[in-house]
């Protein structure tokens, strides 16, 4: 089952990718993805990883993505 890399969890990415948690934390950061194509700019990544992450996950539409973007930042500002 191939899973969306803009909702996938930090150790979700760590057991399906098989990468430490570096890595997995360097991912995280750099949400939210338009293509997988970004992650051709993830320093520390290998190809053996890049086609992994081809294999196993997707992106949400551009759209669903900017609107998932804008309710953490309106969350996240609720909080302070």
């Amino acid at each position: 089952m191939r899973n969306d890399i803009n909702a996938i969890s930090e150790e979700e990415l760590q057991y399906i990718l098989s990468i430490s948690p570096r890595l997995a934390k360097r991912i995280i950061s750099l949400r939210p993805f338009n293509s997988l194509e970004q992650m051709d700019q993830i320093w520390g990544m290998d190809d053996e990883t890049r086609l992994k992450i081809k294999e196993n996950f997707y992106i949400q539409s551009g759209e669903l993505v900017e609107k998932q973007t804008k309710e953490k930042i309106d969350n996240s500002s609720e909080q302070i």
